[in-house]
């Protein structure tokens, strides 16, 4: 227990300090010129989202980037999502062959806009999110491909940011950040964010993302670990995604492909590397209730279950020595075995009370410390990103943080509990969260 507990620390220690001392890297992606601009594809797999698909696709065709291509691909849906993306892209069939190098559900027409040149439409049978991402994969035809979700929405200058990312022949693959987007407001034009009219549920999502991306991934990054590169916006080389076969059909293929990518970083001598790049920004929309919210995080549970139990054998021996050490003993000795010891802690209590509520006191002083300590540290390094409250939000961010760390913080071990239940009851089960139409507030 004794050393369970030093290691929570060093790790916590890690995430709150390395992002800190770590200095901004000097990324000047807007004098970029569109000839050195590196060839883009996007990739937008959707599944009955025809409240969403239009937000979307209007954020991709008015980002300022020249060299790029999108290709949304129709996985089957039974809703009007593809009447949609035929009123608003004007689609007429086209022949365009492709690489046959991955595996696929059987692609019923392939589409061209005819008021917009680089966007292309495949519409497929259903075969889920993976099957879907292989296929746009075979049929892109740039160097370069971008996977995002279909309620993502995209900052102007994100492609640059990743072009730039690439100039290295050694980077592979790069993750970008992830904002919510209930989280900010329309200022003439300029997305800000802003706390104010925002549930204490979205405050709490908003806080994770910050902690999840800013903290967690930083550090990953910077140290050669990056153990999840987000499905809602990242980018890869395509050749090594032909190399690792494509996505597996996974509850968590964004997990799998970083793993698949971080095993042939290994097994080609560690030449290569994955970064993660805070200034390449997109917005996804969170959900907005606790059915939805608990849907959510009991599939990220079960994606990681279905990671960690497949790649198990690969741990020290494909895998660097870095990311071997986060996936074992922080992702799944301190966050998901110990939640379970967690959970045991009222029992113990019962059994012996004087050991039962001296392990509770010093559990939730030190998770209470750590997380404030987080929360504290993810305002000074957003501030370099240009993440900037107002006064009054900040006061809302901090009363918050405070209120949230001995309450909705404390449902993570509930995520991960049943989370981890569930997959030995249903493996393959996918739970998809409700689309619900969102206009952004103005300031």
């Amino acid at each position: 227990m004794h050393i369970l507990f030093v290691m929570f620390v060093v790790f916590q220690i890690v995430y709150i300090f390395l992002p800190l001392i770590k200095e901004r890297p000097n990324r000047e992606p807007l004098k970029l010129k569109s000839e050195d601009e590196k060839g883009l594809t996007i990739l937008v797999p959707a599944y009955n989202e025809e409240l969403v698909i239009e937000k979307c696709c209007t954020s991709l065709i008015h980002v300022d980037y020249t060299h790029y291509e999108i290709i949304l691909i129709n996985d089957g849906s039974t809703d009007q999502t593809l009447l949609k993306l035929k009123e608003l892209l004007h689609l007429e069939p086209y022949d365009r062959s492709c690489n046959n190098k991955l595996q696929y559900g059987r692609i019923k027409s392939f589409y061209h806009s005819l008021i917009y040149p680089n966007v292309y439409v495949i519409d497929k049978e259903n075969g889920g999110k993976a099957d879907s991402l292989n296929a746009g994969i075979d049929y892109s035809m740039n160097d370069i491909v971008i996977t995002l979700d279909a309620d993502s929405l995209l900052e102007k200058d994100s492609l640059k940011y990743i072009s730039c990312a690439f100039e290295s022949q050694k980077v592979i693959a790069v993750g970008g950040m992830v904002h919510i987007i209930q989280g900010f407001v329309n200022d003439n034009g300029t997305l800000k964010p802003s706390l104010k009219n925002t549930n204490a549920l979205i405050k709490h999502q908003i806080i994770q993302y910050l902690d999840g991306f800013c903290l967690n991934k930083y550090t990953h990054s910077c140290l050669n670990a990056i153990t999840v590169i987000a499905g809602a916006f990242g980018a890869f080389k395509k050749d090594v995604l032909f190399n690792v076969g494509g996505f597996r059909k996974t509850v968590g293929e964004d997990m799998d492909i970083t793993l698949k990518f971080q095993k042939y970083i290994k097994l080609n001598n560690q030449k290569e590397r994955m970064l993660f790049i805070p200034e390449a920004i997109c917005y996804t929309q969170c959900p907005e209730d606790f059915k939805n919210l608990m849907n959510q995080r009991f599939r990220w549970q079960r994606a990681f279950i279905d990671c960690i139990i497949y790649y198990w054998n690969d741990l020290f021996n494909n895998f660097s020595f870095l990311t071997s050490m986060y996936l074992l003993f922080d992702s799944f000795i301190l966050g998901t075995l110990v939640s379970f010891s967690t959970i045991l802690i009222p029992l113990l209590i019962l059994i012996l009370p004087n050991s039962g509520v001296r392990a509770l006191i010093i559990l939730f002083l030190t998770s209470f410390c750590t997380a404030l300590l987080q929360d504290t540290a993810i305002l000074f390094v957003m501030r370099r990103f240009e993440y900037k409250f107002s006064l009054k939000d900040y006061i809302r961010f901090i009363g918050f943080a405070i209120f949230e760390c001995f309450t909705y913080r404390c449902m993570g071990i509930i995520y991960v509990v049943f989370g981890t239940i569930s997959y030995f009851i249903n493996t393959h089960g996918w739970k998809e969260i409700e689309r619900v139409q969102f206009n952004l507030k103005t300031r």
